[in-house]
């Protein structure tokens, strides 16, 4: 049977990420109807911003980023990718434990918190998001000689797999935590018989909806609180809860962190469609079984773009926040792998 669809649902739903979405649901809903790079303190500090854990800002890129660190500069470094909807601030407890034996950086991504906000969404394309993680960590002063170790999590995992298969050279070894390679997502999204369509229909059209940024910030930003903390079996402190809300409340910021989604199309960039996989750096994921947002068949998907990898730590009952709900299982592994692959001073 052949199907019409008008003009305006195509150009609806055409749009960046939206076009997963519409694949199996939304042409369906047509048919019915610059800043110094010294290390200096903020004014607008997280409540986890103490102890041992700085902040600074950066410029790279042509933008400005925020971020946090501890440790000795020039001891071997740790980079940590934030993903959706969160900060630089998830982290923190990460921090504290690897900064005794490393230098241990998380920026906040552009776009979110305290880091600039460009307006335009092409501004968003993972292309440049993994250039800036490459210009934030050459501003630290780390380059291929030095070379670093990577953490990531959900978008800022996506990220991280296009990152570390353009700097073979500097990136020593990448932890990925329920993040999936952007050319595995829209593999899985198409198999016959996927549940990813579903699990992206929960949360996609929200983001990319033009009333994003109110519908977030309704009741004191109900619909965030729930999206993270209350799909999460982790118990957020209120002092981790306030600097969610904080980074929540930045100028700009839900705007902008929307535009992930609608700049991202996998299926017809024509960067992401040229990425062969990561070929000689060790990869280290752990996965959550309890995920609502990334089913389960991105993880063997997304394996299939590492060439060198460890058998996956896998966790039944985590969701997609294991790096909260795990912590206390994942820090010691983690060091193990970084131990493995320690850069000398």
């Amino acid at each position: 049977m052949t199907r019409s669809f008008s003009s305006s649902c195509l150009a609806k739903y055409l749009t960046g990420f939206a076009f997963i979405i519409s694949v199996s649901f939304g042409l369906l809903a047509c048919q019915k109807s610059k800043v110094s790079t010294n290390e200096v303190a903020s004014t607008s500090t997280p409540k986890e911003a103490a102890d041992d854990i700085k902040e600074g800002m950066i410029a790279a890129n042509g933008q400005n980023f925020h971020y946090l660190y501890a440790g000795k500069k020039g001891n071997p470094m740790i980079l940590f990718v934030h993903g959706y909807p969160e900060y630089s601030g998830k982290w923190k407890n990460y921090l504290k434990h690897f900064s005794k034996d490393y230098y241990v950086v998380a920026p906040d991504l552009r776009g979110y918190n305290l880091s600039s906000k460009p307006q335009n969404t092409e501004d968003y394309k993972i292309s440049i998001l993994a250039e800036d993680l490459r210009q934030i960590v050459y501003a630290l002063g780390y380059k291929e000689e030095q070379g670093i170790q990577v953490v990531s999590h959900d978008w800022g995992a996506m990220i991280t797999w296009v990152f570390v298969e353009k700097n073979e050279n500097l990136v020593r070894s990448s932890t990925v935590l329920n993040g999936v390679h952007p050319k595995a997502l829209a593999e899985v999204y198409l198999a016959p018989g996927s549940k990813q369509p579903a699990a992206s229909h929960t949360y996609v059209p929200d983001a990319v909806a033009e009333n994003a940024p109110a519908h977030f910030a309704e009741n004191d930003y109900q619909y965030l609180k729930d999206f993270v903390f209350n799909k999460s079996i982790a118990t957020f402190s209120a002092e981790e809860q306030e600097g969610y809300m904080n980074a929540w409340k930045q100028p700009d910021a839900i705007k902008s962190m929307v535009q992930y989604y609608k700049a991202f199309n996998p299926f017809v960039d024509p960067f992401i469609q040229s990425l062969k996989g990561v070929k000689t750096v060790p990869v280290l994921m752990f996965w959550g079984h309890n995920d609502s947002f990334t089913v389960d068949a991105n993880l063997p998907a997304t394996l299939r773009y590492a060439a060198v990898h460890e058998t996956p730590v896998e966790f039944a009952d985590a969701t997609h926040w294991l790096t909260h709900e795990k912590e206390a299982e994942i820090i010691p592994k983690m060091e193990a792998f970084f131990s493995k692959h320690k850069v000398s001073k």
